[in-house]
């Protein structure tokens, strides 16, 4: 009879065992998962990083664009005689102001294209990743 209660509980020891190399494993896939979308998101956020650096130099040109641009209407607003010898130098403001416009336009498109809100985009995937795993 003590045979069989020793060969009972040390069943209950190998079961108890059996569950706990089980959980680890698991545990352990979960773990990897978890480091792999931690690097992917360390590169998410540098690319997140770049894009948000060019909007930025993008936002201080458009600054510096807009403040130029006020001062060439000021000087323009100036003299008649000023007006007169000017006449000619609103084909070539608005030539300006259109390839301005163009170089514009290419900056937002580079940045809706390739830049934030294909970064955000990835950025929200790997945390469903993380999430699911």
């Amino acid at each position: 009879m003590d045979n069989l209660i020793g060969v009972a509980l040390d069943g209950v020891v190998v079961l108890l065992l059996s569950a706990a190399i089980v959980y680890g494993v698991i545990l352990q896939r979960k773990l990897a998962a978890l480091q792999s979308a931690q690097s992917d998101l360390a590169k998410l956020l540098g690319r997140l990083d770049a894009a948000i650096s060019q909007a930025s130099s993008t936002v201080n040109a458009f600054k510096s664009n807009t403040q130029a641009m006020e001062t060439s209407v000021r000087s323009a607003a100036g003299t008649s005689s000023e007006r007169a010898a000017t006449a000619s130098a609103p084909s070539a403001t608005a030539a300006d102001v259109e390839s301005s416009l163009a170089r514009r336009r290419k900056a937002v498109a580079s940045l809706a294209g390739g830049g934030r809100i294909e970064a955000a985009r990835e950025l929200l995937a790997a945390m469903q990743a993380v999430r699911s795993a």
